[in-house]
């Protein structure tokens, strides 16, 4: 706590409770080039250096420097490594100061940020893109709190019966996660990762530019399993990538996987120059590996599998990928697999028997915010 402003008497033992001293105190031991007053004291009225004039009046308003230190997420005072402090909304929620800094580049806030991920495809659909992945830092400054608004998953394209081929609507793309000023309601945001792109359905193939279309998002949502289906695009600012495009043979029928925050969706028809529906087609992209936030550390952000007619690819994703994708023939009334929560991961495609008979595509997963800060 800082010594108390000009407008009353300065005792000499106010200035030893907050710099320290011995005793007896004596104002020469707080001369500036001495041992007491240093780089850790904050020293608005400049205390002089030995040989010149020292009074009490050269201390109001010091104090010993200090780092800021917050409470809110999980755990509230946050998770102790090195000489930082992590807090991890999975929720959404407040995140409030509890000590104000004191001194020069005591208010840095490191944060991660997930936007929810995109719903999977529906039948032989595109897998979800992964919610977009921001990281940075800013500098707090007079502010006090903050709310920490978590993205939530999309879900599926609705369809009137799982005999149907063409399904009604559009999937959805997962929301935003945003660190904003101190109210849910509040326009003023900080940071922002939009959702990721849904899943291209069997009914859409040709997909759009447009920030506003489905499939576009923080990591773009993977191309139906049709012939010439195309795939959502990244159009976030952070860290993410395009879906792949769905296969364009007709015995196939796979969806492209859903991009992730570390690399592109693969194509329902494999990859490379001599692409083959192998075991890596309709893979979702991979995500990032998260280090140094305790708690919200791994694989997030990738994106969903794509779901299909056959059963060449392996139906997994990539480390940190997000749900499974559609299951092979026969079975197409089963889902495409959800999206892992608070991991802004995208859902995975349906599939189709070849027979009219498909299946939904999973929920894209929660996003996820984590911040850390230097407390000592």
């Amino acid at each position: 706590m800082a010594i108390k402003s000009e407008g009353s008497p300065l005792s000499f033992s106010e200035i030893q409770a907050e710099l320290g001293g011995s005793n007896p105190i004596a104002l020469s031991e707080y001369y500036k080039n001495n041992s007491i007053v240093n780089n850790d004291i904050f020293d608005p009225n400049t205390i002089p250096n030995t040989g010149n004039a020292i009074s009490v009046n050269d201390f109001y308003r010091c104090a010993r420097r200090q780092f800021a230190r917050w409470s809110g997420g999980s755990p509230s005072n946050g998770t102790v490594s090195g000489n930082f402090r992590t807090h991890v909304f999975n929720n959404s929620g407040g995140f409030n100061r509890t000590q104000q800094p004191i001194g020069t580049d005591r208010d840095e806030l490191h944060y991660i940020v997930i936007g929810g991920g995109g719903g999977g495809g529906t039948i032989t659909g595109g897998g979800g893109g992964a919610g977009d992945f921001m990281s940075g830092h800013i500098h707090t400054g007079n502010r006090t709190n903050y709310y920490m608004s978590i993205g939530g998953g999309g879900g599926p394209a609705n369809f009137s019966t799982p005999n149907v081929r063409h399904p009604t609507g559009t999937t959805n793309r997962g929301t935003q996660s945003a660190i904003q000023a101190n109210s849910s309601g509040n326009s003023t945001r900080y940071v922002t990762g939009i959702g990721g792109g849904g899943g291209m359905n069997y009914s859409h193939h040709t997909a759009s530019n447009s920030s506003t279309f489905f499939a576009n998002g923080g990591s773009g949502g993977g191309g139906s399993g049709i012939v010439d289906s195309q795939r959502g695009f990244e159009i976030g600012s952070g860290a993410g990538h395009d879906g792949g495009n769905g296969a364009e043979r007709e015995e196939t029928l796979c969806g492209g996987g859903g991009g992730g925050a570390g690399r592109t969706g693969v194509a329902g028809g494999g990859e490379g120059p001599f692409a083959d529906p192998g075991i890596n087609a309709s893979r979702g992209g991979t995500g990032i590996n998260i280090t140094g936030f305790p708690g919200a550390n791994g694989f997030r952000a990738g994106g969903g599998t794509g779901g299909g007619l056959r059963s060449y690819a392996t139906r997994t994703p990539f480390s940190g990928g997000g749900g499974s994708g559609g299951p092979g023939p026969g079975i197409a009334s089963t889902p495409g697999g959800n999206g892992g929560s608070n991991q802004g991961a995208g859902g995975g495609g349906g599939g189709y028997n070849g027979n009219g008979v498909g299946g939904l595509g999973g929920s894209g997963g929660k996003g996820i915010i984590a911040v850390k800060y230097k407390f000592q």
